[in-house]
């Protein structure tokens, strides 16, 4: 029975040879169309000039992966490198980034040749910024004027520069290969707070970036800036020698300024060295005052006492012209028993009172020497005429001082230079 259907077949086959072989192919040629339909199309749109079209077929495919290397996809990148239309340089420049770098250098090479400009620069910047810096990049960079190159900076940090590490590291691959120094024209950088930014870092770094600037918009940017700033003045050194390496002073100019701050650290040191004797006298005075405190204390109560009991015997006397008792016979005056009485109380106390003054008196010299005694201990008075002495030489360096930085800043025609004394 097997063997007959086997037969059958083998029949059906032969009798059908020619139909199945055509059915065949057919089925391998849709398949081939199918699979090759993008080239197709791309051949017929590039044939009929029909840029929407390859456009279209573009952007549908520019973010798959993979499809860059499919030959569709560079043939309708080929074409719209010959067709370079607007619509073509919008679509090369919006996925530059995700070009390869042979199909970047084509673009560029293709802008070069043909004198354009890229109108929207941010896939340029980025290459830049890390540093792939290819023939083609460095040929179209330095056809830009500054104002077209500094569009690029615009287009990846805004209109100024933000201080941050990163930010700093790619404006310096940015610009280190224009052969033009950026002159800060429409893209600001604040040389104040780029200095502010990078003060730890060592000169030579901040000269090979700042060398990218154009040296009179750095010097001028600088001082413009502290028109309305203040600086320490030992960051105007380290900035003063950073811009006289670049060449913005003249021998003189920076001759003068170092006079001045080696004048000022002179005082500076002056001054330093009084303080700490300063310091060191107001510590022993301070031991002195923290000793004789407690004595201090006590003497002031006792002023307290004897302060009340001389009122009290005060009171007294004045009792006592009342009753008349200062006529030596007022005894025989005196026609009441009860006032003889009074007066004699009256007198009584007050010679008590005279006595607790004359112990509290004696009290008060015990005090005074020991006072003596600790103050000698610590060379009290020496010490405060010496801090007395301090504090006024201290006021005329310190006036010195003010005077030599009012040059400075007359010198430079800026706002403040500052100072730390200690």
């Amino acid at each position: 029975m097997i063997e007959k259907i086997k037969q059958q077949l083998l029949d059906e086959y032969e009798q059908h040879q020619t139909a199945f072989i055509t059915l065949g192919i057919i089925f391998i040629i849709s398949i081939l169309i199918l699979l090759n339909m993008n080239v197709i199309k791309m051949q017929y749109y590039k044939y009929t000039a029909d840029t929407t079209a390859v456009l279209k077929v573009m952007n549908y495919q520019v973010n798959k992966e993979g499809e860059s290397n499919k030959i569709y996809y560079s043939q309708g990148f080929s074409y719209l490198l010959n067709d370079m239309s607007f619509e073509s340089r919008d679509f090369l420049e919006e996925h530059y980034s995700t070009f390869s770098e042979y199909n970047k250098e084509q673009i560029l090479q293709n802008y070069n040749d043909r004198g354009l400009l890229v109108r929207n620069p941010i896939g340029i910047f980025e290459d830049l910024a890390n540093a792939e810096y290819t023939t083609q990049l460095v040929r179209y960079i330095n056809r830009l004027d500054i104002v077209e190159f500094e569009n690029i900076l615009i287009a990846g940090f805004g209109e100024e520069l933000t201080m941050s590490n990163e930010n700093i590291e790619d404006f310096y691959n940015v610009v280190r290969r224009y052969t033009t120094r950026i002159t800060l024209e429409n893209f600001k950088v604040s040389i104040y707070s780029l200095l502010q930014f990078m003060s730890d870092v060592d000169n030579s770094e901040i000269i090979e970036l700042l060398e990218q600037i154009n040296r009179d918009a750095v010097y001028n940017t600088l001082i413009d800036e502290l028109k309305f700033r203040t600086v320490s003045l030992d960051d105007f050194s380290k900035w003063t020698e950073i811009l006289n390496k670049m060449g913005c002073f003249t021998t003189q100019e920076y001759a003068n300024f170092n006079n001045i701050y080696t004048h000022i650290n002179m005082l500076r040191q002056q001054y330093t060295s009084l303080w700490s004797q300063a310091v060191e006298a107001y510590t022993l005075t301070s031991l002195s005052d923290a000793e004789t405190q407690p004595h201090e204390t006590q003497l002031s109560t006792i002023y307290k006492i004897v302060q009340d009991i001389e009122q009290t015997i005060l009171e007294g006397n004045q009792r006592l012209e009342e009753l008349g008792s200062d006529d030596p016979w007022w005894k025989y005056y005196l026609k009441s028993a009860e006032e003889r009485d009074e007066i004699e109380e009256i007198n009584s106390n007050i010679d008590s009172l005279y006595e607790q003054v004359g112990v509290l008196w004696t009290e008060k010299e015990e005090l005074n020497t020991a006072i003596s005694l600790i103050r000698d201990t610590y060379d009290y008075t020496q010490n405060s005429e010496l801090l007395a002495t301090i504090e006024t030489k201290l006021d005329e360096i310190e006036d010195e001082i003010k005077s030599q930085l009012s040059i400075i800043e007359e010198l430079f025609n800026i706002r403040a230079v500052t100072v730390e004394l200690k």
